[in-house]
């Protein structure tokens, strides 16, 4: 229970919980660990707030404790040396009830710390989860940092906007905070307080971080967050503050290599370009990734990301079925994805093309079509990810009316691991499916030789060499017991 009507404290120790190496910023929910391409990222929501309270005189410390490999061991041995005053830390759907372990853990060592989570799960479950968890004391909904800052200035919780709390025996959700217009008013997160070297890329093991270039989606996907979690609006960072984060990231850590969050990066095209003529003007000399909508790049656009040292580009493919694209509300098409890719081989930049199968209404017909469109594509990587019912989509409403799913299997899956089954196929069969998708897409001759003449150094022809034999042996071996439950 929270010992006060406001936070009055000097500690905070905010963490990623000992449950895997997990997606657990904004919309993005899940395990890094089971896809194919995907580089680790700093724990960016966390960097921000630990940067707002020591704006406030706050002493903080970040704990990335699947990245460090650390346990609830170690966890237990941090809080008892540090003893927070509060604790915060990242949950999301796939892990929520691993997560929360941490409230118990800290109340046991301290009766009197203040617990926070934060993340895309407690915007529909946030009642419920405090409800659950006697030892969790306040849920942040929505984005964190102008919450962040009230809570840090001591402001009377029944004031906060975006929280729920619990206040003696009741819980209190409060209203929702107004997103925030102006995302150039932030802090720059605080890496200084992050293991910087613990993330990099996978196929240089060069340092990466991940800037924040701007939040929101215009777009109502029925099976992302985005668009609901942003009001359908788009907010964009200058791209002189930008340019500021990136010049601080090289100068002060040493770090060229960068992932720029957005959730669709190429959508203004003024303003993209803007972005690349700043980087170029300062000749800052780093090499970046970003993600994409096959129906928002155009030449022009590349050439000038290429010339700003963008090698490569992540986009939302999603399936090979335009019936499947249709209903599933995104709204492109299959010739804007090959013309996409197309574009960024004529530019070099490589590409990194996201499939999901099993939409509810899919068979097995589709979702080979799925796999047979991702190889003729022939993008430098893929993932194929299996649908997820992220609760307050339209997806979850529409499998949970159907009896697609259970619930209380939300947790424990991911889109690596299937828990949603369709009206045709199995979770089983769509686990086999995807296993397929990934092999078939890898293990082609053609893309083995080409990837292997794109490689100019031995450091990274072995890194490649080497996450690819890891994947393919997860993929092969046959899954342990509790594995075999779930599915």
């Amino acid at each position: 229970m929270v010992p006060d009507e406001v936070i009055r404290k000097n500690k905070v120790l905010l963490i990623n919980p000992p449950t895997g190496i997990c997606f657990r910023d904004g919309r993005c929910q899940g395990s890094i660990e089971h896809l194919t391409a995907q580089p680790e990222r700093i724990p960016l929501e966390l960097a921000y707030m630990a940067a707002i309270f020591e704006t406030r005189g706050y002493q903080c410390r970040i704990r990335d404790f699947p990245m460090e490999n650390s346990s609830w061991k170690d966890l237990e041995q941090e809080i008892e040396e540090f003893f927070p005053d509060i604790l915060v830390l990242s949950v999301g759907s796939p892990t929520v009830d691993f997560d929360l372990k941490a409230c118990q853990i800290a109340r046991k060592i301290n009766p009197r710390i203040t617990t926070v989570a934060k993340g895309a799960h407690l915007y529909v479950f946030d009642e419920q989860i405090l409800g659950k968890y006697p030892d969790l004391d306040i849920v942040i909904r929505g984005e964190v940092e102008l919450t962040t800052d009230d809570l840090a200035n001591e402001k009377p919780l029944d004031e906060i906007a975006g929280i729920t709390f619990r206040k003696e025996t009741e819980i209190v959700r409060n209203p929702d905070r107004k997103l925030e217009t102006d995302l150039d008013r932030l802090p720059f997160p605080a890496r200084h307080l992050l293991k910087n070297d613990l993330y990099v890329r996978p196929d240089t093991k060069q340092p990466l971080t991940v800037i924040m270039t701007g939040r929101g989606c215009p777009y109502n996907c029925i099976f992302c967050l985005a668009g609901k979690l942003s009001e359908f609006r788009l907010t964009q960072r200058s791209p002189g503050r930008i340019a500021d984060e990136i010049e601080a990231c090289v100068s002060r850590y040493n770090i060229r290599n960068f992932f720029f969050q957005a959730d669709t990066f190429t959508i203004n095209k003024r303003w993209t370009i803007q972005v690349c003529r700043e980087i170029i003007s300062r000749n800052l000399n780093i090499e970046w990734g970003t993600n994409s909508r096959v129906d928002t790049i155009d030449a022009e656009r590349l050439s000038w990301m290429k010339k700003a040292g963008c090698y490569i580009i992540g986009f939302g493919v999603e399936s090979g079925n335009q019936k499947t694209l249709d209903r599933s509300g995104k709204r492109i098409t299959l010739e804007q994805s090959r013309t996409a890719v197309k574009l960024c081989r004529q530019f070099g930049i490589k590409t990194y093309l996201l499939f999901m199968i099993g939409f509810p209404w899919e068979d097995k017909t589709m979702v080979r079509q799925t796999i047979r469109f991702a190889r003729e594509l022939k993008g430098d990587f893929a993932d194929f990810n299996v649908a997820y019912p992220y609760p307050g989509t339209d997806m979850y409403e529409t499998c949970l009316a159907r009896g697609l799913f259970n619930i209380e299997d939300l947790c424990g899956h991911d889109i690596s691991r299937p828990m949603l089954r369709t009206e045709h196929l199995s979770r089983k069969q769509l686990n086999r499916l995807r296993k397929e998708a990934i092999l078939r897409f890898y293990l082609r001759g053609g893309y083995i030789v080409r990837t292997l003449k794109s490689i100019h150094s031995l450091p990274v022809m072995i890194n490649y060499l080497k996450k690819g034999c890891r994947m393919i042996l997860k993929l092969l071996i046959p899954p342990g017991r509790g594995e075999n439950e779930q599915l």
